[in-house]
């Protein structure tokens, strides 16, 4: 019985770690180079949440094309309330494997099990940190490092306002 207890906790942390991003969103050693802008979750004044690439940012509107839209929308920076920015993965998920490998110490893995699994937990949570960028720590003005189109969107695109 307490052997099924942590088999069942530890495929709760691996699969808690692992939820995944939109496949443009790069791995950390190639965000400086990637050609998408990060991933934007934007929760709106009126508690609507909108969710997809960062095209551009200004100090009046920012520009997100979400999932399954052939068009992009805008949204004025009056109307939202808070938005979390993720520019990079973090550590490969594949990392909770190893929360497993005290399996191998026998007995003692009734010790050293509860422990891999907090401390590989703890450096997955903090690493993943390192990528996200939350609505109090920048300005939307800087937020455009971090778009598809720093300097702004180009006027090919058709637009879908959201006001």
């Amino acid at each position: 019985m307490k052997i099924s207890r942590i088999v069942v906790l530890i495929a709760t942390m691996a699969f808690t770690a692992s939820c995944s991003l939109p496949s443009y969103v790069p791995n950390a050693v190639d965000a400086a180079v990637s050609v998408h802008g990060g991933f934007i979750k934007v929760t709106l004044l009126n508690g609507r949440k909108i969710e997809g690439e960062l095209l551009s940012s200004n100090n009046e509107r920012i520009t997100v094309m979400m999932e399954g839209f052939n068009y992009p929308t805008q949204i004025k920076t009056s109307g939202i309330m808070q938005y979390k920015l993720q520019f990079a993965k973090g550590l490969n998920s594949k990392v909770t494997l190893n929360m497993l490998l005290p399996l191998s110490h026998g007995v003692f893995a009734i010790v050293t099990l509860p422990f891999n699994a907090l401390v590989l937990g703890a450096v997955l949570v903090e690493s993943n940190k390192d990528y996200k960028i939350y609505s109090d720590e920048t300005t939307y003005e800087e937020l455009s490092k971090y778009a598809r189109y720093p300097q702004g969107l180009p006027p090919v695109y058709k637009m879908h306002a959201l006001d």
